[in-house]
């Protein structure tokens, strides 16, 4: 099985928005689950400014559209989100027929964001129903 890690990157700083997925992937790979993690290696050093994200490039938009087409989830951080990429991230995997798992502490009830998910309020949460689908 494989988890798409989608959230917030754009405005973050790194802990903000690598911390969370360090913690999904160390959760899910003793399980047999490969987490794909938008955030390589070098991006931090390659998109950020005084010590937070920026926008990534045209190569991070196909990177992160390939993974999605490769992933059988996709769990979607909402509460980190400060841009439009995980919105376009959103769509994607609904119109390919992804189940998405959506943390959703904040309670953001728009039909776009919300309709076609399964929503949780924790990561905790979101890593019992995964646990629930191996």
């Amino acid at each position: 099985m494989k988890v798409y890690l989608a959230g917030g990157i754009t405005g973050l700083t790194e802990e903000e928005a690598f911390g969370w997925r360090k913690n999904i992937t160390k959760a899910l790979t003793p399980l047999g689950v490969k987490c794909l993690n938008p955030i390589k290696s070098d991006d931090f050093a390659k998109f950020s400014a005084n010590g937070k994200f920026l926008s990534g490039d045209s190569v991070c938009y196909w990177r992160d559209k390939f993974d999605i087409k490769r992933a059988d989830i996709v769990l979607v951080n909402l509460d980190t989100v400060k841009s439009f990429g995980t919105l376009v991230e959103i769509g994607w995997a609904s119109a390919m027929g992804k189940l998405i798992i959506l943390i959703n502490k904040n309670k953001v009830t728009h039909p776009f964001v919300t309709t076609e998910s399964i929503q949780v309020s924790s990561l905790e949460e979101a890593i019992l129903f995964i646990k629930e689908m191996i």
